[in-house]
C-alpha cells in the first residue's frame, strides 16, 4: 500500500484527518507518519509528546503498520 491508496481508505472510512498525518507531524493527538533520513516512522504524538511506534524501510512497511492500527482501533473487518 502506499500513501494515496491509504488516505483514500481513510476518507472512504471517515476517519477524522485531525487525528492522523501522513506527511509529517500534527499537533494533538494523532497518529503520523513522517520520512526523516531515508527512513519512514510512525509516530503518536499526544499534547506534544512523541511516542515512536516503529521505523520502517519503505513507504508501503509504514502504511501497512499504519492501516494495521486503525483497523485494530476502530474495528475494521476487510
Amino acid at each position: 500500500m502506499d500513501l494515496k491508496t491509504l488516505e483514500k481508505i481513510l476518507i472512504e472510512k471517515k476517519v477524522p484527518s485531525i487525528s492522523y498525518s501522513l506527511n509529517g507531524f500534527k499537533n494533538g493527538m494523532s497518529l503520523c507518519i513522517v520520512l526523516e533520513n531515508n527512513k519512514w516512522k510512525l509516530i503518536y504524538v499526544e499534547r506534544s509528546s512523541k511516542n515512536y511506534i516503529g521505523e520502517y524501510d519503505s513507504e508501503s512497511d509504514v502504511c501497512d503498520a499504519f492501516y494495521k492500527i486503525m483497523k485494530d482501533d476502530y474495528g475494521w473487518k476487510d
